[in-house]
């Protein structure tokens, strides 16, 4: 047994010989791959001994010297490196401070829009050591939009569709939601079956909506959509609240949850039940998807929509709660009054 556990540290002191030399090379894969096994605690040098006078490290010392090792890395261009670099400063591990300012530098410097996009969502959804910064998002979806991330391209869109933080140009969005389902259609058909239900840069079409939205499959956007369109009906399909119910019910999402709410406020396909829409409207504000339908209703009450009789003293409600949330759509229109300017359409960015 002795014997064998010889060999084996003799093995691992071969192995680390051999890395270090080609990290003294200036090779980054080996300056990448040996701070990996620093970091997660795979390696561990072996104990001293009369043999090898091997210095043993503390866990302190290993992530130390696994974080030098990565940022040299990262600083010879190891994309990879960069990546976990990132990812370290974006959560705040390994003893670094949290900066998303940081992490989407390296994330950009590696090519890597996706993780990108992730980061603008967070900049979107303020949290952490961070306040919400919609104007920092925007800026960073732009940049991984330009790198070819879908999923950055969706969101942008959504931006150019409402006027976020960019000028308004509908037509702009609609030519990045087409973008990104070139990239991914099961992901972003909703996003464009939206603005067929609404009419926003394309012909408004509900059964052209319906159909796109169900391209989208389970994704909890469109299925919650789509049971808007069953909820209401007047938007190319038969109007069924009981399917409607169920769908929203089953779909698991903040937006469900409000477009829930609305029916346990109305009466419609549930009991009437004043206090768990309340409870529901509360809840589902505290997420950005939950307040954008918050909007949503309170535009489809404000412009008597989409199989929704006009209540503009209902959509102002629902716009305060929209505001209240943190949409932006709904901050804008919830200072406007009856009497002024037509309050602008919003629908949720995912």
């Amino acid at each position: 047994m002795g014997a064998s556990k010889s060999r084996c540290n003799s093995a691992v002191e071969e192995e680390e010989q051999q890395l270090n030399e080609r990290v003294a090379a200036g090779d980054t894969s080996a300056m990448f791959e040996l701070s990996q096994r620093y970091l997660s605690g795979w390696w561990r040098p072996p104990a001293p001994t009369e043999t090898t006078g091997t210095t043993a490290q503390t866990t302190g010392e290993c992530t130390t010297k696994g974080l030098t090792l990565l940022t040299q890395a990262a600083g010879g261009g190891h994309a990879e490196a960069m990546c976990l670099l990132a990812e370290l400063h974006r959560d705040g591990r390994c003893g670094l401070a949290r900066d998303l300012d940081r992490a989407c530098a390296l994330y950009e410097r590696a090519g890597n829009g996706n993780r990108m996009w992730y980061v603008g969502w967070l900049f979107y959804r303020g949290g952490g050591a961070e306040t919400c910064d919609v104007e920092k998002a925007v800026a960073v979806w732009k940049r991984a939009a330009d790198m070819g991330d879908d999923g950055a391209m969706a969101e942008l869109g959504w931006c150019y569709q409402y006027g976020i933080c960019v000028e308004r140009d509908v037509e702009k969005a609609v030519a990045l939601y087409n973008m990104a389902i070139a990239s991914n259609e099961r992901r972003h058909s909703w996003r464009l079956g939206v603005c067929h239900l609404l009419g926003e840069g394309v012909e408004r079409d509900w059964g052209k909506a319906v159909e796109l939205m169900q391209k989208s499959g389970n994704d909890v956007n469109a299925t919650a959509h789509v049971a808007w369109c069953y909820l209401c009906g007047g938007c190319g399909v038969e109007r069924d609240p009981v399917c409607a119910v169920a769908l929203l019910k089953g779909c698991g999402s903040n937006r469900a949850s409000v477009f829930l709410g609305f029916c346990h406020e109305r009466g419609i396909g549930v009991d009437m039940d004043p206090s768990k829409a309340r409870e529901l409207f509360d809840e589902g504000k505290k997420y950005p998807d939950g307040a954008e339908a918050l909007g949503e209703i309170a535009q489809f009450l404000w412009r008597g929509d989409c199989g929704v009789p006009t209540d503009r003293k209902a959509a102002v409600g629902y716009f305060q709660m929209g505001a209240d949330g943190g949409d932006p759509i709904s901050i804008a229109a919830a200072l406007l009054s009856e009497s002024q300017v037509e309050v602008p359409r919003t629908t949720g960015s995912g």
